[in-house]
């Protein structure tokens, strides 16, 4: 497999662990079940031993020119938490899916305009392709109106935001190459605890809270488990995939 397939299949996989988490802010909603804290917790443990895997490595430190691009992964990485806002807003899974698809186009842009990378015209149709794909494989209320189905604009802007931030990590990765990935991982795992657990302490997401540990302690033990290790795939997955291919594919 060359670099870029690999950067691809990456890149790929970061997206389904994305679908698959907020897919399970409804699953979880259901059940009661404290959803962001309970990723808070799982999210931690993945930031304690990935702290402690570096140090083994020896990749500390990093060059602390870079810092800033560490920094600005981990904040675009929580720039994702508009499309779980919109999906509690009411938008389905597959209309949130399609609108953060574009961070494909937006990052191509971006790549060209900032980075000097190739944009042709393959990549140009291959893009309009898979925007095309996505939103006719998601069907999106948007475009396809459903009776009974009343979704908020501002949720659409919300996952659009998404987007966009998920084309800026692209960026940040490929401006600090020295960086090991597990950096930006370790550092967008960490930022998204304190936002997250700071959007659900004050209310702005609704959250239900961890007395839910005494009530069943394996069972919430189990889904603290599950959400940090799709958490810490999907900000790996995509860290590691930017450092191997250009944003324009």
């Amino acid at each position: 497999m060359t670099s870029i397939a690999y950067g691809v299949a990456l890149t790929a996989t970061s997206g389904l662990c994305n679908t698959i988490l907020l897919a399970l802010t409804k699953v979880l909603q259901k059940q009661e079940l404290p959803y962001y804290r309970l990723s808070c917790v799982g999210c931690t443990v993945v930031v304690i031993a990935l702290f402690f895997w570096l140090v083994r490595i020896k990749k500390i430190p990093f060059p602390w020119p870079q810092l800033k691009w560490v920094i600005l992964r981990g904040l675009f990485g929580v720039g994702q938490t508009p499309a779980f806002l919109a999906v509690r807003a009411g938008a389905p899974v597959g209309d949130v899916t399609a609108l953060t698809s574009t961070n494909i186009a937006v990052a191509s842009l971006l790549g060209r305009l900032l980075l000097g990378e190739r944009f042709t015209f393959v990549q140009g149709l291959a893009l309009v392709c898979s925007l095309g794909g996505a939103v006719l494989v998601c069907k999106p209320t948007f475009i396809f109106p459903a009776e009974g189905e009343e979704v908020p604009m501002y949720a659409y802007l919300l996952a659009l935001a998404a987007g966009f931030s998920r084309a800026c990590i692209y960026l940040t990765v490929r401006k600090a190459p020295e960086v090991h990935s597990l950096w930006f991982t370790v550092m967008t795992v960490f930022v998204t605890i304190i936002a997250w657990w700071a959007l659900a302490q004050t209310g702005i997401m609704t959250d239900y809270t961890l007395d839910v540990f005494a009530e069943s302690p394996h069972i919430t033990a189990g889904w603290s488990f599950v959400l940090g290790g799709l958490v810490y795939t999907a900000a790996a997955a995509l860290s590691k995939g930017s450092q191997y291919c250009p944003a324009g594919v």
